[in-house]
């Protein structure tokens, strides 16, 4: 009977006829496999006629919703790829309703057995390739989600999570399936699919606010870097066209920050991606590239892993970027001084490596003074931010204070997430490193602050703090004053003061070292800090202070610009570096050059040099 009646009833395109509307409800008691069959052929056969009558779409809509009520009850009749494409039918005919009349949308809203259909479609979408972007499929389920769904309503968010097998897991999951299979040789429709796809997720983070770390968990900044690589292939028309896409990348590897995020990002072909945009400048703004991708890239060479892997990938772009085309680029300079910087951050993990690095940490016993480096120091296992030689050593700063200071520590730790602490020994023994190198590549400049500081202030029994900010692969450098003991008090918490007073104990011998690690994308900034007391050359403090002492600095000439002046202050501040005993830098194979700063990336040739990093 329902053989007879679907065909028929639809090959004459009569839905009014009501009589036989009724007979549908038959199909849905006693259907069975093959009467599942019957209606997927009359579906199908549907969906081929170029026209359906307008008056027709809202009678269609009831014995359509029977249809895909039959497929939630029997589908395990039928076999998977008969399944999926029934409903990849039943998808595109609600779409196909859906741009003509509003009843769609209005089923949609009121009914959460369609929303779980419409997501284990996309679910199958997310598993497919090109057959299915040919199709027009994901159009049109994307055009149900956006439209029909109101995803930032809680109700309908469950049941397209239900949907999707019950859980942010696998919803994120689809998502991330969504991605790595949006392979349309067709650019603006894969943006235009993307978009779609950003709009549904901007809505599950409005409410699920977890959802973003739940993404990035499933291997989101993966398959986003090599869906942005995919389209830029197929040159987009519209000009900046993967912007947008880019400052969702952001988004995802910014808020954590972690390394882990940006090797991720690199693994996928974020380099690859970057010298796509130099030889092709629609696909991606220059500001964009300038300001974020490159900046953070620079920023983050300072971790061992993803130096790493950048010098990797840089391999690969120098043998297959066309540099007659890519010299055009109007960051064109600035990648060649971001190319410099990596060679020096490689040749920094050289010095890393080599057995007779000279120590970088000194045990944070202050009575002990400065460690000769024959001992293995031991970090406290609560606070993990001091270390001691000796058991004798530690005990005895835990009597002097380290016992009140050590709880404050961690609990401002767990209190300031924007507190980046380093992941492994490992990773902060390469940070000590970066830090030591960067101090005797701008030794002179170094030593300029330093003297400027004892001029300033010769009462002061503080140590000397050097600020490093590689913001941008740049070194900038700063030194302690007043007005910015505070603003490290607001960052580092109790801990601050502690270490002032660890590096003061040694009578200016301990050089504190502060290192900044900022990342920053549309007003949003992240920062990453390390406080270090690094051991100072021997006799670089007694040459400073005899030197403030020695007459030769005309009075009143305290500012680092004034020092910079007077010949007499340059040319023992460089006989000072000379003096310094580099063998071991030549016996690891590092090339250091004193009294140098390199140049940062985020200046441009022509423009000034950075300058003093903002700490008041």
């Amino acid at each position: 009977m329902a053989s007879d009646i679907l065909p028929a009833c639809y090959g004459q395109l009569d839905p009014m006829q009501a009589e036989r509307f009724e007979s549908l409800d038959f199909i849905t008691t006693v259907a069975d496999a093959q009467h599942l069959m019957t209606v997927f052929l009359a579906m199908e056969r549907l969906l081929r006629v170029p026209k359906i009558p307008k008056g027709c779409y809202s009678e269609l809509w009831s014995p359509l919703w029977r249809w895909s009520l039959l497929v939630r009850r029997h589908d395990y009749c039928l076999p998977q790829h008969t399944r999926q494409g029934f409903l990849l039918t039943v998808i595109q005919l609600f779409a196909k309703i859906h741009r003509n009349c509003d009843v769609t949308a209005k089923a949609i809203n009121a009914t959460p057995g369609l929303r779980q259909l419409v997501a284990r479609v996309w679910v199958i979408l997310s598993r497919k390739t090109n057959a299915i972007c040919a199709d027009g499929a994901r159009d049109d389920i994307l055009d149900l989600l956006h439209h029909g769904l109101d995803i930032k309503n809680p109700e309908h968010l469950n049941d397209l999570i239900e949907g999707c097998g019950g859980s942010l897991v696998h919803f994120a999951d689809v998502l991330v399936g969504f991605f790595t299979n949006l392979a349309s040789n067709n650019a603006d429709q894969s943006l235009r699919l993307m978009d779609g796809a950003f709009s549904v997720m901007g809505g599950t983070m409005d409410i699920r606010p977890e959802f973003p770390e739940v993404l990035r968990g499933r291997g989101f900044v993966r398959a986003l870097v090599v869906m942005l690589r995919r389209i830029a292939s197929h040159s987009p028309s519209t000009e900046y066209a993967l912007d947008e896409a880019c400052q969702g990348l952001l988004s995802n590897i910014l808020p954590v920050p972690s390394e882990e995020r940006i090797v991720e990002a690199i693994e996928a072909g974020l380099l690859q991606l970057i010298a796509s945009a130099m030889q092709n400048p629609r696909l991606i703004s220059e500001q964009l590239l300038k300001f974020a991708l490159l900046d953070i890239l620079c920023t983050y060479s300072v971790y061992r892993s993803v130096l790493a892997r950048l010098s990797s990938a840089m391999v690969e772009v120098d043998a297959t970027m066309d540099d007659t085309l890519a010299s055009r680029s109007p960051v064109w300079e600035l990648w060649i001084v971001f190319r410099d910087i990596l060679s020096e951050m490689a040749n920094t993990l050289r010095i890393h490596r080599a057995p007779n690095l000279p120590p970088t940490r000194a045990c944070d016993n202050i009575e002990c003074g400065l460690l000769p480096g024959k001992h293995d120091l031991k970090c406290c296992s609560r606070c993990e931010t001091v270390f001691y030689c000796s058991t004798d050593c530690q005990r005895l700063d835990w009597r002097r204070g380290h016992k009140r200071m050590c709880a404050k520590i961690r609990t401002h730790f767990l209190q300031s997430p924007e507190i980046i602490a380093m992941q492994s020994s490992r990773d902060e023994s390469f940070f000590r490193t970066v830090a030591f190198t960067a101090y005797h590549n701008n030794m002179a400049p170094i030593l300029l602050e330093e003297l400027s500081y004892i001029l300033r202030y010769p009462d002061l029994r503080l140590p000397f703090v050097a600020f490093l900010n590689f913001d941008g692969g740049g070194v900038g450098i700063g030194g302690l004053t007043e007005r910015n003991i505070a603003f490290g008090r607001e960052i580092f918490g109790p801990m601050w003061y502690d270490h002032i007073a660890r590096a003061a104990g040694t009578r200016g011998q301990n050089h504190l070292q502060l290192i900044f690690v900022f990342c920053s994308i549309e007003s949003t900034k992240r920062i990453a800090t390390h406080l270090f007391a690094i051991p100072k050359p021997r006799g670089v403090r007694e040459a400073l202070v005899a030197l403030a002492m020695s007459g030769e600095v005309p009075p009143g000439v305290v500012e680092v610009a004034e020092l910079n002046g007077v010949p007499a202050v340059t040319d023992r501040i460089e006989a000072i570096v000379k003096d310094q005993d580099l063998g071991w830098l030549e016996r690891s194979g590092g090339v250091i050059k004193s009294g140098s700063t390199p140049s940062g990336l985020l200046c441009a040739p022509g423009e000034a040099e950075p300058g003093k990093i903002p700490v008041g």
